[in-house]
């Protein structure tokens, strides 16, 4: 019992540790400086109109980080920002 009540809380504490998917991808309208490697398009979408450029952003790093991408560059928004495409980098 003892155990399992340890095993619970651990569990816990560490899924407070773990940031959103996407949180480190930086996002901007330019080409990334330095060394980066092109890992893909990404297109990020929203479900409402109200927030949606903001939940376009966080879908679209989202995605861009399950190609373990750290930077993305904006190439399109539709209207009302509902969608948002943009190409994935790797930076070292």
């Amino acid at each position: 019992m003892r155990k399992t009540v340890c095993l619970l809380f651990l569990g816990l504490a560490l899924s407070q540790c773990q940031s959103a998917p996407g949180a480190s991808v930086q996002v901007s309208n330019h080409y990334p400086l330095g060394e980066c490697q092109e890992v893909g398009q990404v297109i990020g979408t929203a479900n409402t109109q109200k927030g949606a450029r903001d939940q376009a952003l966080a879908d679209l790093k989202a995605k861009a980080s399950y190609l373990d991408a750290n930077y993305v560059r904006i190439m399109a928004e539709t209207a009302y920002s509902r969608a948002i495409r943009g190409m994935a980098y790797q930076c070292h």
